[in-house]
């Protein structure tokens, strides 16, 4: 097993009313890449993803 050690910067903010609005980035501090989400669902899930793969 691979040790997981990565840094991320959460934002979330509202853009609009309604539940629609809400938006999410996810910024992975050392490389910079930034990803952006309309649904915490995608996000949870994004996130198991990367711990699924660095578990292998």
């Amino acid at each position: 097993m691979r040790e997981l050690n990565k840094q991320y910067l959460l934002k979330v903010w509202k853009d609009g009313k309604g539940d629609e609005a809400l938006r999410i980035s996810l910024r992975e501090l050392c490389s910079q890449e930034t990803l952006y989400f309309s649904d915490t669902r995608k996000v949870l899930e994004h996130l198991q993803t990367i711990g699924k793969r660095n578990n292998s």
